[in-house]
This record gives structure tokens, C-alpha cells and sequence, in this order.
């Protein structure tokens, strides 16, 4: 019985550990996971959806040399287009950092001045917000790490132009992005059951050594 307590809780408290630290990343690389529906697609379990739309809207790109990226699949945003972020099975994650930067190489002036980022609770409350900075970058993109976007359920990211009259470009690139999933209430009920179980197997150990005592 100690035994299989014992084997029991390790096992529920392995399981926890691993829905815990289910840390993503998404690249768009993924063509299967790529699909698109109108002005909105999903890679990585994530669904991306294009708001106030402009007229590119957003668009997959490959390795083109005359869009700002890294060689690989990204995300570029046209024409004064805002994204919204959110996990395809409608859960809360962390956001911990993604790549970004400018659209055409030689037409700087299509760029945004800078890209806002609000993160979202369930209640709809603005949790986080945070700027990333375009202007004078070199062309490839730069990378920025995060701590505050935590147990959001949707990220917003905004093109954000400055002067009165900005144009209508507002353009941006996402790439790399990295999050992690909060754990559904389901994995902390297996938690408490795994440290209960431990518990239980501590208090049998302990009687069966006072018995032989």
C-alpha cells in the first residue's frame, strides 16, 4: 500500500511538473498548422486575428531579402493593421518575448515608429502594456523578452506612427514568438491530489516504523 502510494503521487506530481513548464514557440514554419480563414490564421496553437484592417491586411512571408526578417517564415503586418493574439482552445498563457522589426528593407518610411503591446485578463482588464521601438534598426529583427505579460487571454499588438500626418503604412514584422501556457485548474486539482498522496505515503511510512519500533 506504501508502495503504490508512494508511485501513485510521483507519477500525478510528473504529469503536473510537464503541463507546468509547457513552454511554446511559434514560428509560423509550420505550413500544416498555417491555415488560413479570412483575416485570421493559426500556428501553434495560437490563433491570430487582423483588426482595423488596412489595405494588405497581414500576410505570411518567406525569405524574401527585401522584408526585414531572419530568413524563415514570419508575420507581416500591413497598412496600419492591428493583431490580435489568443490560444486556440480559448485558455490564459504568458507571453515571454518575441522578434520584430520593419517591413521593407530600402522603404524605412512604410515602418512603424513602434509596435504596442497590451495583454488582456479573462474580465477583459488591460494587464500589461509595453512599446517596442522600430525606428533606425538595422534590417533584421531585434528581439525583446518580457516578465509582466503573464495569465493573459489575449495579446494585442498595435502599429503606432507619430507627426500629424504619419501616412497610412504602419507597417511591422512578429517572428519567434515564445510563450507559455498557464496550467488549467484540472493540472492544480492533480497537483494537490500528487502532494496529498505523498503526504498519505509519509504518514503510513511512518506508522509502519513506529509499529515495528
Amino acid at each position: 500500500m506504501l508502495r503504490l502510494a508512494r508511485q501513485l503521487s510521483v507519477l500525478v506530481l510528473c504529469a503536473c511538473a510537464s503541463a507546468a513548464a509547457s513552454a511554446e514557440h511559434i514560428d509560423f514554419n509550420d505550413h500544416d498548422a498555417f491555415a488560413w480563414s479570412g483575416q485570421s490564421i493559426e500556428s501553434g496553437g495560437f490563433s491570430f486575428l487582423a483588426l482595423e484592417v488596412g489595405t494588405l491586411g497581414f500576410i505570411s512571408v518567406d525569405a524574401q531579402p527585401d522584408i526585414v526578417g531572419n530568413g524563415s517564415r514570419r508575420l507581416l503586418s500591413g497598412n496600419n493593421t492591428e493583431i490580435v493574439m489568443t490560444k486556440a482552445d480559448g485558455g490564459t498563457f504568458d507571453l515571454l518575448g518575441l522578434a520584430y522589426g520593419g517591413s521593407f528593407v530600402d522603404q524605412q518610411f512604410r515602418w512603424a515608429d513602434s509596435i504596442e503591446i497590451l495583454g488582456r485578463s479573462v474580465s477583459g482588464r488591460v494587464v500589461s502594456r509595453s512599446q517596442v521601438g522600430l525606428a533606425g534598426l538595422r534590417p533584421e529583427p531585434s528581439y525583446a523578452s518580457f516578465s509582466d505579460f503573464t495569465g493573459v487571454q489575449s495579446v494585442l499588438f498595435r502599429p503606432m506612427k507619430l507627426g500629424s500626418n504619419p501616412g497610412n503604412n504602419f507597417e511591422f514584422v512578429l517572428d519567434d514568438i515564445r510563450v507559455s501556457a498557464v496550467p488549467e485548474p484540472d493540472s492544480w486539482i492533480l497537483l494537490s491530489a500528487g502532494l496529498a498522496g505523498l503526504a498519505i505515503a509519509y504518514r503510513l511510512r511512518r506508522g509502519s516504523t513506529a509499529r515495528s519500533a
